[in-house]
């Protein structure tokens, strides 16, 4: 019989989050002391109007950095992931206008790593028609796929970065799959041709937010859409 989630790998991790994100929240004081050692997997939570620049989210930073090394990848291309890591999780805390923080989380298998970004924000849609150039535009799904091309955000067009183009050459080369999900909408992509025209787009039930969950793999799968 199979373990309580609770019991789990995975559910001791995410017990650890100090968050109404979290399963557990009662008891623990503070966030447990961790080494820079990999880890096969973990959570952290980042508040919506926190800078992804204090001590401990650059220590969970390296230890990702490390996990995606244990996993079988070339420190070139584990600093590569963990950049491609922060540039989303700086996507979620400067545009989500989340009230209950920010749940990001990686597992380190062999010969692939897998991280993913949650809020329960105000949504791609909400967020790009804040900008009156895109009061007219209606569909959680073309919201998405505007979202990730170079120079469109809520400032309007030339003024937002190039945060997701850069992710997709990162991921490129490793047999990437990207899942990005808001609002009725979901955009999957193949890491391969990272071109936002081309990613499925699906209607899902309604989530709150914008989630991203991305998985590279040492290798080619033949189960490649398993693992997110």
């Amino acid at each position: 019989m199979p373990m309580e989630i609770i019991e789990s790998e995975l559910g001791i991790a995410n017990k650890e989050v100090l968050s109404e994100l979290g399963l557990r929240t009662a008891g623990a004081l503070k966030r447990p002391t961790r080494s820079m050692a990999a880890q096969s997997v973990e959570f952290f939570v980042l508040e919506g109007d926190q800078p992804t620049l204090g001590d401990a989210w650059c220590e969970y930073r390296i230890r990702f950095e490390q996990s995606a090394k244990a996993s079988g990848f070339p420190l070139r291309t584990a600093t590569a992931l963990a950049a491609a890591f922060g540039e989303m999780a700086d996507n979620a805390v400067f545009h989500s206008e989340s009230t209950i923080g920010i749940l990001v989380g990686y597992q380190a298998i062999p010969g692939a790593s897998l991280f993913c970004i949650a809020d329960a924000g105000i949504g791609v849609l909400e967020s790009l028609r804040s900008n009156p150039e895109y009061r007219n535009l209606n569909d959680h799904r073309e919201a998405i796929r505007m979202a990730l091309k170079p120079g469109i955000s809520r400032y309007g067009r030339g003024h937002g970065g190039s945060g997701f183009a850069q992710v997709f050459k990162s991921l490129a080369k490793h047999w990437g799959t990207l899942r990005f999900r808001s609002g009725k909408g979901c955009v999957t992509m193949d890491g391969r041709d990272c071109n936002a025209d081309v990613g499925v787009k699906s209607e899902a039930p309604f989530r709150p937010g914008f989630q991203v969950s991305v998985c590279c793999r040492t290798g080619e799968s033949p189960h490649s859409d398993s693992l997110i």
